[in-house]
């Protein structure tokens, strides 16, 4: 799978989303996935209730896992199907010992989620690296994009907290080359897009924003091929949404 090399095909955006305050997208060159999870407030201040991807990862079996679910999507804004194969310790995957998937097929075969649950980095395939508690996508070999998505409980105003970034590139191995997306009901948010290492973006992407959603919305963190070759596509995802 693309994972052994894990990288990522070029598409646009769509649409954006409107009605959104206070949206800064980035891209910068340094930095490692991380949860992302301190020092994020909600939308209207004191005390908040937050959702992390990573902190609530889905244990086996169980996806949707309450507000997350993991899938992907043939395109953007296309029909999100949710991944039904969950694997630890992948047998295809040299240095994933612990490693939590879900993934389009078993063993390991992307596009796929991941979250290394351990105390120590972890290298699987041999070509990335995960840092402990942190969770990445990667996509599929035909232009899947992986996904995870945020269904709201409840209406109201939220803050998200996104950071994109590449975790392949170990030992030599090829950098990430993705696509990333934070879009609101299969649109993208204002400045809501960018790439990882293509067209002289850097390493991350950065993405700040409060919206307006109604329960049953989607807010989708989804990482395509953005070069058109899968290989290599592993990124870091950390996403939280605090009302």
């Amino acid at each position: 799978m693309g994972i052994l090399l894990l990288l990522g095909g070029c598409s646009s955006s769509g649409g954006a989303k409107s009605g959104s305050e206070g949206i800064a997208g980035s891209n910068s060159s340094g930095g490692s996935a991380g949860s992302g999870s301190g020092g994020i407030g909600g939308a209207g201040g004191g005390p908040t209730t937050c959702y992390d991807v990573a902190n609530d990862f889905a244990p086996a079996g169980v996806n949707p896992g309450g507000v997350w679910s993991y899938g992907w999507s043939s395109s953007l804004g296309t029909v999100f199907t949710l991944y039904t194969d969950f694997s630890v310790n992948a047998t295809n995957l040299t240095g994933s010992v612990g490693i939590a998937f879900w993934c389009l097929g078993t063993p390991v075969t992307d596009p796929c989620a991941f979250l290394n649950p351990t105390s120590a980095d972890a290298h699987p395939g041999n070509t990335l690296t995960l840092g402990p508690g942190d969770f990445a996508l990667h996509p599929g070999p035909n232009g899947q994009y992986s996904i995870a998505r945020w269904t709201a409980p409840s209406s109201g105003r939220y803050s998200i907290e996104a950071t994109f970034t590449g975790i392949s590139g170990y030992a030599g191995t090829a950098l990430t080359t993705t696509d990333v997306h934070v879009e609101q009901d299969g649109l993208d948010l204002s400045a809501g897009s960018g790439y990882i290492n293509i067209g002289g973006a850097g390493n991350s992407f950065a993405f700040s924003s409060t919206v307006d959603v109604v329960a049953g919305d989607t807010v989708d963190f989804a990482v395509g091929r953005g070069n058109g070759n899968y290989n290599s596509d592993s990124t870091g995802v950390a996403a939280r949404i605090c009302k």
